[in-house]
């Protein structure tokens, strides 16, 4: 995928970043990747992405969860979202650090929505986000 970049960091040392923007999933297809839900299950069954995987972040590298993933055979990197993207993060340098081809949807559950009402810098001033307003579904 063409959502890589070569990440300078302050000691001059060099990272990759594995990110994809939902627009740019949309464009390829969400059939085209394994998607990996690492919110609560309970905000999982409220709304995820069609065909998403429910594998909460504390569990994200038990042996059960693992198995959930797809087999070495299967050509789909995996994508993974949470709520904003920082666990997302962390999990897909977890799971490309195992061997998977894994990629963050950047901005995760609120890129993806319609909007959403969060606190982000200030616990005093609610913000709307607004996302590109695809498609949720239920359990």
């Amino acid at each position: 995928l063409s959502d890589t970049c070569e990440i300078t960091n302050q000691d001059d040392s060099t990272s990759m970043s594995y990110g994809m923007m939902a627009e740019d999933v949309q464009k390829q297809g969400v059939d085209k990747f394994f998607i990996v839900d690492v919110r609560a299950e309970a905000d999982y069954c409220a709304g995820h992405i069609s065909g998403a995987v429910n594998i909460p972040f504390h569990n994200i590298a038990d042996d059960s969860s693992l198995e959930k993933l797809p087999p070495a055979s299967d050509p789909r990197p995996l994508l993974i979202y949470c709520y904003t993207g920082h666990s997302a993060s962390q999990t897909t340098a977890i799971y490309n650090l195992l061997g998977y081809n894994a990629y963050t949807l950047q901005f995760s559950a609120i890129a993806w929505r319609n909007q959403t009402d969060v606190s982000i810098w200030s616990a005093a001033k609610e913000q709307t986000i607004f996302g590109a307003d695809y498609p949720m579904v239920s359990c």
